[in-house]
């Protein structure tokens, strides 16, 4: 589909002109920038700006002459970082902002990677301070990059990605920006419920929509990757694309809240192979798990040969590189903790291939609290009712526990046991059924917008009087 854009230039530059020597083809392609974040700028700050059709149709009229406009560019005079940026984040104001959103991004890939030492802006000679050529191209590959973090961001809620995709509809008419609304106020689901609604006249343009954004996620790690290959050849880092891909995480968590328990299968989901026999491991008797489908080759081959890919097609028929399969045989489990390292190995298996999903934090938490002894675990889950932690205790006999411990020395060995028997299955149950006859526990939830790069972040999300845009 952007097949033109791979193209060199020239023979002689084929990543064409330094832009900022060429002030007034430069300036141009600024102000037809700054047109269109204008106008985008006005419908997210003025009330019921979004009901003006006259307003909504001249923001998109904008983008898409920015399109165009940087298009030209890319194809005529310059492969430069920041015209692709505003190229790439141009497509979220299209007919089809996910999927256009993917195959710009896949695009740019191959552009980092065929043409990366003619890729602009290459700083001229005269404005280079280092002294040895390998200081040199440190500072050219730094430069190089650096307009990237237009796109991307570099804190959360920034980059020019973050806005326009939080007002992207995920079902109907609900945005992202309704879902953190609901979220806030504890009306979940009740949103949920419209979702549902629209999911027998939706179901087609939805899986699409999902499988989309999981081919936008895997083209900005490939994207990241490679930038990042690029830049540590030249002494220095790349381009963290982290917030990008909190942002494209967020809305398929989202999505999978709203309406995943519709789907027989979510779309992101490993597909069960057809054609093949189930393959068993031999050793543990375990079935070995389904391939799961990635978008990121097979778009890049259309891309390659000038064809617009289906993306429904791609999705199912492609393979992703994946984590080794973990399997685990229970008998040869030896102990307790080897169980729980074994299902730290599950956790880490599905962090890799399903980041996207809540199941990697499940496990953790598990781990976690399997590790603790049964009063640390009360205090969490209870927190401060101490009525409440006080009589789980009577009933589950801690308290003639620990007043044995003060007359009894008890040597490390005997603790461990203690400690092994109070987190045994048997008396966590009995405890915690006690718990619901007597009171109403609130459970700590995992926050939604958690992914494989912000699983140990205690950064704070904001909402979306945050933006930085």
């Amino acid at each position: 589909m952007f097949d033109e854009l791979l193209q060199p230039i020239s023979p002689e530059q084929p990543g064409g002109e330094y832009l900022k020597d060429n002030r007034a083809l430069y300036r141009s392609y600024r102000n037809a920038f700054n047109i269109a974040q204008s106008s985008f700028r006005q419908l997210i700050e003025t009330p019921d700006a979004l009901e003006d059709v006259e307003a909504v149709n001249a923001n998109s009229d904008n983008w898409n002459q920015l399109a165009a406009d940087c298009r030209s560019c890319l194809s005529e005079h310059s492969k430069d970082v920041e015209i692709f940026s505003w190229y790439t984040v141009a497509q979220l104001f299209t007919a089809e902002p996910i999927s256009n959103l993917a195959i710009a991004l896949l695009t740019f890939e191959q552009v980092v990677n065929q043409h990366w030492d003619s890729l602009q802006p290459i700083l001229p000679e005269k404005k280079r301070k280092g002294e040895s050529e390998q200081e040199q191209a440190k500072e050219v590959a730094e430069h190089r990059v650096k307009p990237l973090l237009q796109l991307v961001g570099d804190t959360a809620e920034s980059g020019l990605l973050y806005m326009p995709l939080q007002m992207l509809p995920l079902v109907g008419d609900i945005d992202y920006g309704s879902f953190f609304a609901a979220e806030k106020a504890g009306s979940l689901a009740e949103l949920q419920q419209k979702a549902v609604g629209f999911f027998s006249s939706e179901q087609a343009e939805l899986n699409t929509k999902i499988i989309a954004l999981g081919q936008v996620h895997d083209a900005m790690q490939s994207l990241e990757k490679a930038i990042g290959e690029k830049c540590i050849a030249a002494g220095t880092t790349g381009v963290s694309f982290r917030f990008a891909k909190e942002s494209i995480e967020r809305l398929i968590n989202a999505m999978q809240y709203l309406v995943g328990d519709q789907f027989s299968r979510w779309p992101l989901d490993p597909e069960p192979a057809e054609s093949q026999p189930e393959q068993t491991n031999t050793e543990t008797g375990v079935p070995a798990p389904a391939v799961r489908a990635d978008s990121g080759e097979r778009l890049g081959e259309n891309l390659k040969g000038g064809n617009t890919p289906n993306l429904q097609q791609t999705a199912q028929l492609d393979i992703q590189p994946a984590a080794q399969p973990v399997a685990v045989n229970a008998n040869a489990l030896a102990s307790r903790d080897h169980a729980l390292a074994e299902l730290q190995k599950i956790a880490d298996y599905f962090q890799q291939t399903e980041p996207h999903s809540p199941i990697y934090l499940l496990l953790k938490r598990a781990i976690r609290w399997g590790g603790m002894s049964l009063p640390d675990l009360l205090q969490e889950l209870v927190g401060e009712q101490g009525s409440v932690n006080q009589r789980i205790q009577q009933l589950a006999g801690l308290e003639s526990a620990d007043h044995q411990a003060e007359l009894v020395p008890v040597d490390t060995a005997t603790s461990m046991n203690v400690h092994s028997g109070v987190n045994s299955p048997s008396n966590v149950d009995a405890a915690t059924s006690e718990v619901q006859a007597s009171s109403a526990v609130s459970m700590p939830l995992e926050e939604p917008t958690q992914s494989s790069v912000t699983a140990n972040d205690n950064t704070p999300s904001g909402g979306l009087s945050e933006i930085e845009w």
